[in-house]
């Protein structure tokens, strides 16, 4: 491959998602007098995304903030309240602020990854440039292999309407008890006329761009029959349900985000578990993996697994289990919440060629 010139650098970061972004702000004081490059495959800096989650404490740009939040399913609503608010961060200003901390940087696009090796410092290509770094911060999404695998899915809408709304908390989980794999609608009022409503699914396929809208349209129209509205703007991705380990043996090279086994492989959640340098605990990582297995083993009982489990958690101890640092008491209640007896069916069993974790072994996973 032709390469356009050679670049040497103190510090890369290969990407330029939340996880890079929130690193970079919490540690760009170290890097005075050192030069930062931001490596990024995409053509720019991907701001259709939420960023949300519960925590007790953060120190984030945050839009809105809740202390109740809802579950339904079929024709039953159980609202929550909770002690451990659910926030909304406010992504614009995170970028914002990123870009005034980020002046002087150097910014690579359209320049995906590869060949990454290590000899004392790192060498790799960026799209047709050569890269060397003496320390390298790897975000990128991992490899994994042709085994089976759960994946979250999602596809929303931001949508305005003309006439105020009536949601006024997060609806994490509006489950839909018909459908034989689980999927849920999220709905997260932005403000009075603004809404996010998102279709989210577990399962091993992605869905089609029609089956996401249709469901989303459908939704729209039973639950706001009388308010006319326009979609603004949309948001989709794609989450492996997987435990994941980083690699670990070099000081110089550290993984951030999904890489860097920071996901709660039983929400999808990583965003202020990387920021707070947090993995999920031996426990929480086993029970989750768990979870997972029997959702990949079982996938018509995802619905009545979540159902049982909302119906006998409290707020706080559910917003607890499942922010970035779960209490131990918030762990045994969730334990306590499974069907047990379900349960204790798969726990000697194991998923056909099912994978629920993995090993990043080297640069190029």
């Amino acid at each position: 491959m032709r390469t356009d010139k050679n670049f040497s650098f103190d510090i890369v970061y290969l990407g330029t998602g939340i996880s890079c972004m929130l690193h970079f702000l919490k540690h760009k004081q170290n890097y005075i007098g050192k030069t930062v490059c931001f490596v990024e495959k995409n053509s720019r800096i991907d701001t259709n995304k939420t960023i949300s989650g519960f925590a007790s404490r953060i120190d984030l740009p945050i839009n809105r903030s809740y202390n109740k939040f809802v579950c339904s399913w079929g024709a039953e609503i159980k609202t929550f309240e909770t002690e451990i608010p659910y926030h909304i961060v406010d992504l614009e200003e995170l970028i914002e602020q990123f870009k005034r901390a980020a002046i002087g940087c150097t910014f690579f696009f359209d320049s995906p990854v590869q060949d990454i090796t290590h000899a004392n410092e790192f060498h790799f290509l960026a799209g047709t440039k050569k890269i060397q770094a003496k320390m390298l911060f790897d975000s990128r999404p991992p490899k994994i292999g042709p085994q089976r695998y759960l994946k979250q899915h999602f596809h929303g809408w931001f949508v305005e309407f003309y006439e105020p709304h009536t949601v006024d908390d997060p609806v994490i989980m509006d489950i839909d008890t018909e459908s034989s794999i689980f999927r849920f609608l999220y709905l997260l009022p932005l403000n009075k006329n603004n809404l996010l409503i998102e279709i989210t699914y577990f399962s091993e396929d992605i869905s089609t761009l029609e089956e996401y809208e249709t469901l989303i349209q459908s939704a729209l129209s039973k639950k706001f029959p009388k308010l006319n509205w326009k979609v603004h703007k949309k948001e989709s991705g794609v989450i492996p349900l997987i435990a994941i380990y980083p690699l670990e043996k070099y000081a110089n090279y550290k993984c951030l985000g999904v890489r860097g086994g920071y996901l709660r492989a039983s929400t999808g959640y990583s965003a202020f578990q990387s920021f707070y340098n947090n993995r999920p605990s031996k426990l929480v990582d086993f029970l989750d993996r768990f979870l997972i297995k029997v959702l990949m083993m079982a996938p018509e009982y995802g619905a009545k697994i979540f159902v049982h489990f909302f119906r006998r958690m409290d707020g706080t101890s559910l917003a607890s289990f499942m922010s970035y640092q779960p209490s131990l008491k918030s762990i045994l209640k969730a334990v306590m919440a499974m069907p047990k007896l379900f349960f204790l069916g798969f726990f000697f069993k194991r998923a056909p060629n099912g994978l629920t974790s993995m090993k990043i072994r080297d640069f190029n996973d």
